[in-house]
């Protein structure tokens, strides 16, 4: 009775197996091809799992051969005016940034988005 509830278990494991294994090679498979429905899904995927502690919104446009992305950046009154600055004697100040600094950041911040957002545009795309 045993060898029978084991040898059910087993079948039962080897299909749940099987089709998860035909699922992510027909994914494979579509993301080597570049297959549009693979695409749309995956950047969709990848664009609403993206949480930034700022405002930010990324539209796009599938043409034949071409993404189009539209990434809205946040606004740079969004990003923090002050800064602590830890004192000799160990005490926490807090200080406005200056406007270098500042554009400093945001240039640096925007580079970032864009360069993440690109990267992720090239990898579910590579068979395009």
């Amino acid at each position: 009775m045993h060898d029978v509830t084991e040898q059910s278990t087993k079948s039962k494991r080897d299909r749940e197996f099987r089709l998860a294994y035909e699922h992510t090679k027909a994914q494979i498979q579509a993301a080597i091809n570049g297959d549009h429905t693979y695409i749309r899904e995956a950047l969709d995927d990848l664009f609403e799992g993206m949480n930034m502690p700022f405002d930010f919104s990324i539209d796009y446009e599938m043409r034949s051969n071409e993404i189009l992305i539209d990434l809205d950046l946040p606004e740079i009154e969004n990003m923090p005016l002050k800064k602590a600055s830890i004192l000799a004697t160990g005490k926490v100040k807090v200080v406005e940034k200056p406007q270098k600094e500042l554009r400093a950041e945001y240039a640096r911040c925007v580079t970032g988005l864009g360069v993440y957002v690109a990267a992720g545009v090239f990898n579910i795309s590579q068979g395009r």
